[in-house]
């Protein structure tokens, strides 16, 4: 709950590979391999807590959280990771 900025630098390196065979004049195979590398992404899935704290529920419900600490839940998890993506072209 509440508001949550983070800005960081990031980088986005891209790598293209391609050849070509040429079997005559009119006929040739292309083949490519890409590759795409971001750093520090964030992931929203990562970022939602599921526990809940039964103070903050208008009626006491009985919630048991085996892994309750002295923190108000929901809490903001901004983690970041790497994402890496890869393709493969065939022309003809």
């Amino acid at each position: 709950m509440g508001t949550y900025r983070d800005s960081a630098f990031s980088l986005l390196p891209e790598l293209d590979l391609r050849t070509r065979l040429m079997v005559s004049d009119r006929l040739s195979f292309d083949v490519g391999y890409q590759l795409l590398f971001l750093t520090r992404v964030h992931r929203t899935g990562h970022w939602i807590d599921r526990r809940i704290d039964a103070g903050q529920l208008p009626v006491q419900l009985p919630v048991n959280d085996p892994t309750s600490d002295s923190l108000t839940h929901p809490v903001a998890n901004l983690s970041s990771s790497t994402l890496r993506a890869q393709g493969l072209t065939f022309v003809y």
